[in-house]
């Protein structure tokens, strides 16, 4: 039987491996297109924050974009001929791969619930659902919540906002669990980069650990007034929670050091509330009102049951936690933006970390509701329900139902060919022994021609500089950026 259920977990992760995969490298790809994409998919810094830099602490993103780069272009590339479709295809595998960890992580903390094997599944497929469903409320260029703009930002927003998400989970399942000295070690370092990554997603984790830090000294507290508290032991079992504390502290230290904080001044908090307004206008009906079936029942169940004391004194505390790192990271956010801009609070990938914790204690109450509860089939019911609101939410799928992933606002295939055609054009340049190139990309009409903009060329271009990296060509060539509406014509727009 044990080998039956971990049969069935294992081929669980591999069909939602294969879904995520499908999602991002097929129904709206991770391409790499503008200019960013090109500076950081060949870019190098070292693991740790730099004093003074343009973004001091972002250590994560910088980390794992150009190396998944690198390795796409020396394993798979070889392999595919395509250089490309190389990128998109790690991109997508490591974000199949940290999505897969994540429900992972969500299903093993409802199961430490005590919730049955059943429920947990179905309560794992709709925090899926909900995170394609909740922002998709239009016909066509929906955003969702596991979603970026473009290819860099997928590094820098999304996939730190999922990676602190999983250590959060992690930390509250485990949070009485001893563990070992490797895991403790790996638990740091897996902290380390998940604050040391963007300051938006970054808040998440040290957000969970100062409501633990603080649920903590109230029982110290209480306990010291029975005459069982002890201090010093207050501080060993806290040293986690102060590490990422502190590590936090650091990294804020070290980004208000660098050249981007400096182009801020002053506050936009109107603004920000106005944008931040219009995005809650536009969640889809059908997927709130599963939320609010879900919340309605649950807290009916419990209630119902209070007499067998269903919603515990820990499971208060835990509901309490996430409730005030909800607000915690919902005022950081709202600081944050209205410091660098008040657009950034309605981006997909920065509302993802503003409802993860209200989404995690829906997920925890619902849990708590179906350990007690007596009548399963009713649970089942309303479960179901829940799903197939979301499903409706799908009603009007079509190839445009979502953005696609590009400042341009093109469509996969253009970008897939402007990028070749970019590399064809440089890599042919420089087997021909050219020294310097009028690179022509399509005419976008802004001051600097952005996404493909014209700073990006020059003697050290972003252009050669990556594709010397990856080992397309064997040396830099000087990049002159000339945009061209012939190119417009090419390519369709």
């Amino acid at each position: 039987m044990k080998q039956l259920s971990k049969n069935i977990h294992i081929l669980m992760g591999i069909v939602l491996f294969l879904c995520f995969f499908g999602f991002y490298s097929r129904i709206v790809p991770i391409i790499p297109f503008d200019t960013d994409d090109w500076y950081y998919m060949g870019y190098y810094r070292i693991p740790l924050p730099i004093w003074g830099d343009w973004n001091p602490s972002r250590v994560l993103p910088e980390i794992l974009m150009p190396n998944l780069s690198i390795l796409a272009a020396h394993v798979i590339y070889p392999v595919t001929g395509n250089y490309i479709a190389s990128m998109t295809m790690i991109y997508a595998i490591f974000m199949a791969l940290l999505l897969v960890i994540l429900c992972y992580q969500l299903y093993r903390y409802a199961e430490s619930l005590g919730t049955p094997k059943l429920p947990m599944m179905l309560l794992t497929l709709f925090w899926v659902l909900l995170h394609f469903t909740l922002l998709a409320g239009a016909a066509s260029g929906n955003t969702w919540l596991w979603g970026s703009i473009t290819a860099t930002c997928y590094f820098y927003y999304a996939i730190p906002a999922i990676w602190n998400e999983a250590l959060v989970i992690y930390l509250i399942r485990k949070r009485d669990v001893k563990k070992s000295v490797l895991v403790k070690i790996l638990l740091c370092v897996f902290c380390y980069f998940g604050v040391f990554s963007n300051l938006f997603p970054a808040v998440i984790l040290p957000a969970y650990t100062v409501m633990d830090l603080l649920v903590s000294f109230v029982r110290w507290i209480r306990d010291t007034k029975e005459g069982r508290g002890s201090f010093a032991k207050f501080l060993k079992e806290e040293l986690f929670n102060l590490y990422v504390i502190i590590l936090f502290l650091i990294s804020v230290v070290f980004e208000l050091s660098g050249g981007r904080a400096s182009g801020f001044s002053g506050f936009q908090f109107a603004e920000v509330m106005e944008t931040l307004k219009k995005s809650v206008s536009t969640v889809n009906p059908w997927a709130l009102i599963s939320i609010v079936l879900l919340l309605l029942y649950s807290t009916i169940s419990l209630v119902r049951h209070r007499d067998s004391d269903a919603l515990k004194s820990e499971q208060r505390f835990t509901l309490s936690k996430l409730l005030g790192a909800f607000a915690m990271v919902l005022l950081f956010n709202v600081l944050v933006c209205a410091r660098t801009g008040a657009w950034y609070i309605g981006r997909q990938d920065v509302l993802v970390d503003i409802v993860f914790f209200v989404l995690l204690a829906v997920f925890t109450l619902v849990s708590y509701a179906f350990t007690g509860s007596e009548n399963k089939k009713s649970s089942y019911l309303v479960l179901g329900v829940a799903l197939l609101l979301n499903v409706l939410a799908f009603v009007r799928f079509n190839p445009s139902f979502y953005a696609p992933t590009n400042s341009g606002g093109l469509s996969a295939e253009q970008c897939v060919q402007i990028d070749e055609d970019i590399v064809h054009q440089i890599t042919e340049a420089v087997s021909e022994n050219q020294s310097r190139m009028d690179l022509k990309v399509p005419d976008f009409g802004s001051s600097d021609n952005w996404p493909l903009a014209t700073y990006a060329g020059g003697p050290y271009s972003r252009f050669a500089y990556t594709l010397w990296r990856h080992g397309l060509i064997q040396k830099s060539i000087s990049i002159n950026v000339v945009p061209d509406q012939a190119k417009n014509a090419e390519f369709g727009f």
